[in-house]
């Protein structure tokens, strides 16, 4: 019995699947997740599949049903993408440079926390260029839902709204809060991660020393933190300044001078 592929969220591995199932003609759905992050298969979808004849695959997103057959992320365990399990399901042999930059990107999405550059440090590593590294970033963030506008907006933010103090990349004035548009970019001025960004919605992040980010959360209103980045408000200019004088002597001790 042939598959059909339902593929859940988006990446640039997921982008390569769809490519590969496009080449075969293979049947799929690509659901991008809502606002939350969230999307599930419906059922009845995976009932009118079986009654065509396919087995379902669900890629990206749990499934309680036996039936299915279930590749949520790079598996660490056996050391796969589910990129790969399809490359060798459909008998497609991964062949190219661009395949072989895709497969590392997914392998260390896995272990990447959330706002963090690490996964391009690692590239780097593996002898990837940085044109090879912007190019599966751009694609990453564009199936990720931001936007060329969004996009724009942090190139203009760059050149106008950037300053640096004692290791802190502060970037201002951004008009989004699709912070990854961002932060890729800031990783070819200072490959270890120590940036502010605010929004002109009164939204700002930190991302980089998990100390820092914890005194964040003691001394202002941060509405999320994870290990090295936290996430909150600022109620106007005067605000601001103290969140970027705490950061900058905060900074003073760290070493954000590291090699790639």
């Amino acid at each position: 019995m042939n598959n059909y592929y339902f593929i859940v969220g988006g990446s640039a591995a997921w982008a390569e699947i769809v490519r590969i199932l496009q080449e075969k003609k293979i049947p799929f759905t690509w659901m991008k997740s809502d606002t939350e992050g969230a999307v599930s298969v419906p059922y009845e979808k995976i009932d009118e599949v079986i009654a065509a004849g396919f087995v379902p695959v669900v890629i990206g997103a749990e499934c309680g049903r036996s039936d299915v057959k279930v590749l949520k992320k790079y598996r660490h365990h056996v050391n796969a993408s589910p990129l790969e399990i399809v490359s060798v399901w459909e008998h497609v042999p991964l062949a190219t440079r661009w395949q072989e930059l895709v497969l590392a990107h997914d392998e260390d999405c896995f272990n990447e926390f959330d706002y963090s550059t690490e996964i391009m440090r690692e590239l780097c590593r593996r002898g990837f260029s940085r044109d090879e590294i912007d190019k599966v970033r751009a694609l990453d963030r564009e199936i990720r839902g931001i936007t060329g506008a969004e996009e724009a907006a942090a190139d203009e933010c760059l050149q106008k709204h950037f300053t640096q103090s004692k290791g802190l990349l502060v970037v201002a004035n951004l008009p989004h809060s699709r912070y990854r548009a961002v932060l890729d970019r800031v990783f070819w001025l200072q490959p270890m991660q120590n940036v502010l960004v605010l929004t002109t919605a009164g939204e700002f992040l930190y991302a980089g020393f998990a100390d820092i980010a914890m005194g964040l959360q003691r001394n202002f209103r941060i509405q999320y933190l994870h290990y090295c980045w936290a996430e909150g408000h600022y109620a106007d200019m005067a605000e601001q300044v103290r969140i970027i004088r705490y950061l900058v002597k905060a900074s003073k001790i760290k070493k954000t001078d590291g090699i790639i």
